[in-house]
Parts: structure tokens; C-alpha cells; sequence
């Protein structure tokens, strides 16, 4: 009875720290159930399987294959961010366990006593150790841009464990006190160097999330240049013709005096040219979501392409003009951008302000095949490599920030992303 209860003491142990680490450095997907079900099974999984595998290797092999089926249920992160950070917890977690061994070992000459106490003691320092690394880096582990960053921190904490498990087998044989403290030393610099090597990738990942942001305000203001020009060119346009409905005027007035009929067709004339001028594509009053709608449908007019709006929106809406610009430009780019190799030129777009919700819907049809990157992130087909992929990323990151959803959906050649917010 007291080894059950050893046994589930330092299941939980295991469960809680490792459940601790991945939700700190990774986000969790959507369905609560699947993630409660997935942390479920690696207790129960320790608790059976892992109580009946032998030595170091055994264990390590089953901790990855154990972590890896909980991180591919429950996260939302790649295949290969899921492998480096399985590697990491576990030689984290090793190494926390080697300082524990090694400390017994020179308390009491062997490895002997309570392993399970062992154990939770090793689990409060890895617990120690996830706190120094949030506090290192405050945020999530995204895909790196360069899968060499990943490959070397991965291959660098395998080999730490090898080290690590090569140590603390020389510590039980030698029973030199000189030889245990430089273990000791030598396991702490390992635990140090997974750290630095930890720190070293996190910095690349906020070096590239800095260049994410620097493109996504270089848009931005690209966007709110052409909303100025735009401006202006209304106002200019207003100018002019307030300056020629006076003359205007002046001849229609004339021109009724001594021919009425005439004066008519100049008038008829005179309206339809002013409507012609005046008629926008999208009319909603909301002079982001306007100006945004009208420059991408004057692109896509210019490209032999047909945008099919249907809109239901206030004047004023609750969110950052900026952020609606960003969602709306890139959502309009790539579906242009496909639609111009795609032999049905519509794109249909619905904006709809309903029960404090906007819902966008952009759909398009394509040609070929639509690519990916290995975090499953749609990329586009430009020639610009550097910044594929930051448009969806942009708008992404923009709907996470107001609590909605965003759903991509391809089907029979049809592109079709859906957003509330």
C-alpha cells in the first residue's frame, strides 16, 4: 500500500511539473476535454508502463514517446517544436534528478532509501527550473524561421543526458569524494549550459517576432498613406466641384432661358457624370473598412477581377482602426493574389456587425496546390521568401488579441477564411 502511494505521489509529481512546463512555453489547443484526457493518460502511463521499464535509457524512451502523443493532442505547436521541447523537459527534468543522485550519493555512499522521495525532491528543483526559464523568456516557443536552431538545442540536450547518465554511473563505481564533487559541478554546468542553449533559441525567436512586428507597422503605415491620399483626394474632388457647380449653374440657368430642352439633356448629362464619380464599391460610413474595400476593389478591377461585397456594419465599431485594416488588407491580398491565377475571378466578401460581433468572410477560388510550412501555417506564392507567411501570422495574432476565432477552410479549389471577433 505505502509503494502505491509513493507510486501516485510521484506520478502526480511527474504529471504536474510536465503539464507546468508545456503550457508555459507552448499554447494549448481549444478542446479542454482532449488536453484534461491527454495529461490523464501520461499519469496512468506512469504509473503502469513506466514503473515497469529498467534504466536510464528505458525511461528516456518512454518519457519521449509518452510526451510526444500528450504534446500532438493537446498543443498547438509542430511536430518539430513538439520534439525539441520534449527534449528539453526531459534532460531538464534528468538533470534535476542527477543533482538529487549525486547528492545522495555523497550523503550516503549509494543510491539506496525512498526512490519516490527521490524523485518529488528531483521534481521541486525541475519545478525551480521551469520558473528561471519563464522567467527568462515570458511567452510562447513558435516556429523557428531556421530549423538548424531547433536541431541544435535538440542534439545538445540528448547529449547532455548521455553525459548526465555517463556521470552519475562513474559516481556509484568511484567512490572518490573528489570525484562526486567534480560530478556534482559537472551536472550543474550541464543544467547551466541547457539554460544558455534555451535563452540562445528564445532570442532568436524574439529577433524574428521583432522583424514580424517591423513589417506589420511598415504595413500599417503603408495602409494609413494610402487612407490620407485617399482623404485627399475626396477633398480635392469636393473642391472641384463645388468651384464648377458654380459656373455650372450659372450656364444651366442661361441655357433654360433660351433653350429648355437642351438645358435638360445638359442636366441629365451633368447627374449621371457626378453619380459615376461619386459611386463607391463599399458605402458602410465606417471610413476604414470603406477606404480599405475601395482601394482593394480598384486592385482588383485593375487585374480583371470581381469583388462581391455584402456588408452591415455601424459607423463606429469597437476595435482599432488600424487592426481592421491589417485583418481586411491582408485577407483582400491573398485572395487576389489567387484569384488573379484562377480561372473564377470572384472574390466574395461579407462583413457583418451582429449581436456586438463582427464576422468577416473572405472567399476566393484557386488554382494549384496551396502550401504550408511545418507548423501547418498557410504561406503565400510570392517571390518575397522573407515574409511568407506574415500576413495570415498578422491577423492571427490581431483575433487572438479580441478573444475571437479565425477558421481557414480549402475545399474543391475554394479558399475561404471566416473571422469573429
Amino acid at each position: 500500500m505505502d509503494k502505491l502511494l509513493w507510486d501516485a505521489m510521484a506520478a502526480s509529481a511527474i504529471t504536474i511539473t510536465m503539464e507546468d512546463f508545456f503550457s508555459t512555453f507552448l499554447k494549448k489547443k481549444t478542446t479542454k476535454r482532449n488536453y484534461v484526457a491527454m495529461w490523464l493518460f501520461y499519469f496512468i502511463y506512469h504509473m503502469t508502463i513506466m514503473n515497469m521499464l529498467n534504466g536510464y535509457v528505458g525511461n528516456f524512451v518512454g518519457n519521449v514517446i509518452a510526451l510526444s502523443i500528450v504534446c500532438w493532442f493537446s498543443y498547438q505547436s509542430s511536430f518539430a517544436i513538439n520534439a525539441m521541447m520534449t527534449f528539453v523537459a526531459i534532460s531538464l527534468s534528468g538533470i534535476a534528478e542527477g543533482l538529487i543522485a549525486i547528492a545522495v550519493i555523497m550523503i550516503t555512499g549509494s543510491i539506496n532509501g525512498n526512490i519516490r522521495l527521490y524523485a518529488l525532491i528531483a521534481k521541486i528543483i525541475f519545478w525551480m527550473i521551469i520558473r528561471v526559464l519563464a522567467f527568462l523568456y515570458k511567452g510562447k516557443v513558435e516556429k523557428s524561421q531556421r530549423k538548424i536552431y531547433g536541431i541544435i538545442l535538440s542534439e545538445s540536450v540528448i547529449a547532455n543526458a548521455v553525459f548526465l547518465a555517463a556521470t552519475i554511473e562513474l559516481t556509484e563505481i568511484r567512490a572518490d569524494s573528489m570525484i562526486r564533487a567534480w560530478a556534482a559541478v559537472f551536472v550543474f554546468v550541464l543544467l547551466l549550459f541547457d539554460i544558455v542553449m534555451f535563452k540562445v533559441y528564445v532570442m532568436y525567436q524574439e529577433q524574428n517576432q521583432m522583424k514580424r512586428m517591423k513589417q506589420e507597422a511598415m504595413n500599417q503605415l503603408e495602409i494609413y498613406d494610402r487612407q490620407i491620399h485617399e482623404k485627399q483626394k475626396v477633398m480635392d474632388e469636393v473642391r472641384k466641384t463645388k468651384h464648377d457647380m458654380k459656373n455650372n449653374m450659372i450656364y444651366l440657368q442661361n441655357l433654360l432661358k433660351a433653350n429648355p430642352e437642351e438645358a435638360e439633356k445638359y442636366l441629365e448629362k451633368f447627374i449621371g457624370k457626378t453619380t459615376k464619380k461619386t459611386d463607391e464599391f463599399s458605402k458602410s460610413g465606417n471610413f476604414s473598412i470603406d477606404s480599405m474595400l475601395n482601394y482593394k476593389n480598384m486592385i482588383a478591377k485593375s487585374k480583371g477581377l470581381s469583388l462581391i461585397l455584402e456588408e452591415q456594419t455601424p459607423i463606429n465599431l469597437p476595435y482599432e482602426n488600424s487592426d481592421l485594416c491589417v485583418i481586411l488588407g491582408n485577407l483582400l491580398d491573398n485572395a487576389i493574389e489567387a484569384a488573379e491565377n484562377s480561372e473564377n475571378k470572384e472574390i466574395d466578401v461579407r462583413i457583418v456587425y451582429v449581436k456586438n460581433k463582427l464576422k468577416i468572410t473572405v472567399k476566393n477560388y484557386y488554382t494549384g496546390k496551396i502550401k504550408k510550412d511545418t507548423g501547418g501555417n498557410f504561406i503565400s506564392t510570392k517571390s518575397d521568401t522573407k515574409n511568407h507567411g506574415i500576413g495570415l501570422q498578422s491577423v492571427t495574432r490581431i483575433v487572438d488579441a479580441y478573444g475571437g476565432v479565425m477558421e481557414v477552410r480549402t475545399d474543391h479549389s475554394v479558399f475561404q477564411v471566416d473571422i469573429i471577433i
